[in-house]
């Protein structure tokens, strides 16, 4: 889980270890996660939950740590740093650390959680991914893999686009990050003022078409970590991604989704149970 293979050279690089000077050894030239972890925060008069990523270089050295309690007390000596600020006093700095608590010292990547009233994975402290499928009927997917044929008329493909934005509207509120909702709703007229094909001229794209729309949308929509651009429509961001920049937080009732192997069997518990 690093970007790069351990290396000398010019760059600053991250320790391999702690007691390994990068002078001496080398280093990582990227810093990635090996695993995350759930992190309770006391927020004024309330908690929140907060994600965070135990970097590659942390989890060699917790690794050499037998004891699970002091894995624990030196885990939070390393978060330690990021829940603390500076708050001026008597015109001086001081630094403050966040009242917090390790709910869960190990959580592997692309972790299934309920939140924002439905299914996400986490892929790092700051970037999840949507785990909500879209379910079309028959007559749709025919539109789609060309078995109905449509013109640039056609009211059946209008009714595809607005029976995804309803799915959309109900079943896919994370979606709201970037407003992507808000812009796919805003983007009806846009999208029926399209031809059903896209548009070429000396073998150059002039305008993209409803079918190329559609199936980008779809891609967005999957229950996994693809995202596309589609500014016709509109999209600032690429439609898909999401992320929070300041950090991945829960609140007490979001729960984490323990699943078998097969995905058969599941279990769920909120966050304030932990």
């Amino acid at each position: 889980m690093i970007k790069q293979a351990v290396s000398q050279g010019g760059k600053q690089l991250i320790p391999a270890k702690q007691d390994r000077p990068t002078a001496l050894y080398g280093g990582y030239s990227g810093k990635t996660s090996a695993y995350l972890c759930l992190v309770k925060i006391k927020n004024k008069s309330e908690y929140i939950y907060r994600i965070f990523g135990v970097n590659t270089s942390w989890s060699s050295e917790l690794k050499q740590i037998q004891d699970p309690a002091e894995r624990l007390v030196r885990l939070e000596e390393l978060l330690t740093p990021q829940l603390t600020i500076n708050k001026k006093k008597k015109g001086e700095p001081v630094p403050v650390t966040k009242d917090f608590k390790i709910i869960l010292p190990r959580i592997l990547i692309n972790q299934k959680f309920y939140s924002r009233g439905q299914d996400i994975s986490i892929a790092s402290e700051f970037y999840l991914h949507n785990e909500q499928e879209l379910v079309l009927d028959k007559s749709d997917i025919k539109i789609l893999n060309g078995a109905i044929k449509v013109n640039n008329s056609n009211k059946q493909v209008i009714n595809l686009f607005n029976h995804i934005l309803e799915q959309v509207n109900q079943y896919f509120p994370v979606y709201d990050i970037y407003k992507s909702r808000e812009v796919l709703n805003s983007s009806k007229e846009i999208f029926e003022s399209l031809t059903w094909n896209d548009q070429w001229r000396n073998r150059k794209l002039i305008n993209v078409g409803q079918k190329t729309i559609l199936n980008r949308i779809l891609i967005g929509l999957h229950a996994n970590a693809a995202r596309i651009k589609i500014s016709e429509l509109g999209f600032k961001n690429d439609f898909g991604l999401l992320t929070q920049t300041s950090g991945i937080t829960f609140t007490p009732d979001t729960q984490i989704i323990y699943q078998s192997p097969t995905g058969l069997f599941e279990r769920r518990v909120a966050l304030r149970d932990l």
